[in-house]
């Protein structure tokens, strides 16, 4: 899979997913491989119909949504190609995986109960998909768990590059990720920094593959997989625990919990770095930074709400991660936005 892309164009495709019924068309264009069948040149509807084994009348409707919204272009009667933005779609890229991955049944459906989650306050996946959270319903589709865990994978990747360029790592010896999936992220983390050792403290399923990945980075002798669950206690040992995208999946008495295990596995002067996204304050418009960042900051607000429906999960303000952190015993002095809208929070133990 490759793992380069535009920025520019993501952005475009993010836009588009958040948006109805424009993002709905997303997903099936990568299921049905249009940009893939187009790579070559123009082709008619009913050239395509047969490549794809599809509904000749229905395909062409189908296309002119997509043409509609920048995916392909119509160059002729019933004759279509490619769009930059479509072709971005091809196989094997991240965001033909993105484009899968972001109008799944486990994203889109829990928002037909929205006014239920209102009224109650709590999440309705169950109600809507039959499963208690989100996660049960990508351990019970692999397909789709499959298109998740590609742009996870990606995602984590450049999260830790971007982090080891901006946040000094030379400073610690032990690194703890603490829900860090197969280990993309840890790995990253000590190919950048050759002194540290470290683990990932995840749920048992997930040992395969970490250790996996780490025997295929040549970093067996410095990471290990320690199987656990966050809400019971985290390992010691570490002097930098890294807890990146858990703390908005879970509401504060889980986050006050898993701080204390950290606090109680730790010493003084220990490091929890927390990546996250950092709600703002109000929805007044931002003028700050670039587009990416601007557009980002917009959504925040939207994600909040939906973090509710399948999650009990919220994005939390600065001075809520403060007050999280100081009454759990730990110290902060601000947030630092460093990779495509998260920010790092380096909270030191008392």
């Amino acid at each position: 899979m490759s793992a380069s892309f535009d920025q520019g164009i993501a952005l475009e495709l993010h836009k588009i997913a958040a948006r109805r019924p424009h993002g709905d068309f997303l997903r099936p264009a990568a299921q049905l491989r249009i940009a893939d069948h187009l790579a070559d040149g123009p082709r008619s509807g009913t050239e395509l119909a047969d490549a794809i084994g599809a509904d000749p009348d229905a395909l062409q409707r189908f296309l002119r949504a997509c043409a509609v919204i920048g995916l392909v272009a119509e160059v002729g009667p019933g004759r279509f190609e490619n769009t930059e933005l479509g072709a971005a779609l091809r196989s094997g890229t991240v965001l033909h995986h993105v484009a899968i991955a972001s109008s799944c049944p486990a994203l889109r459906r829990p928002t037909e109960a929205m006014a239920d989650a209102v009224l109650n306050g709590k999440r309705v996946i169950k109600q809507v998909l039959g499963v208690d959270r989100i996660w049960d319903y990508y351990s019970s589709h692999p397909d789709e768990d499959e298109h998740y865990a590609a742009l996870m994978t990606v995602l984590s990747e450049r999260t830790g590059d971007d982090l080891a360029r901006v946040f000094d790592l030379s400073r610690f010896s032990r690194i703890v990720d603490i829900g860090g999936s197969s280990g993309v992220l840890l790995t990253r983390l000590l190919e950048a920094a050759p002194n540290l050792t470290g683990a990932v403290f995840e749920r048992p399923a997930y040992q395969e593959a970490a250790t996996a990945l780490f025997a295929e980075r040549g970093l067996s002798d410095r990471a290990e997989f320690i199987g656990g669950n966050f809400l019971d206690g985290v390992p010691g040992g570490a002097d930098l625990y890294v807890i990146k995208h858990v703390f908005c999946d879970w509401p504060d008495e889980a986050v006050a919990k898993v701080l204390a295990h950290c606090r109680e596995a730790s010493e003084p002067g220990a490091v929890v770095l927390i990546i996250d996204w950092v709600l703002p304050e109000t929805t007044e418009k931002t003028t700050k930074g670039g587009v990416a960042e601007r557009f980002a900051g917009e959504q925040l607000h939207l994600q909040n709400f939906i973090q509710l429906l399948t999650l009990d999960g919220k994005l939390r303000t600065w001075p809520a991660f403060r007050d999280l952190l100081r009454s759990e015993g730990f110290e902060a002095g601000g947030y630092t936005p460093f990779s495509e809208g998260l920010n790092y929070i380096e909270a030191v133990r008392r």
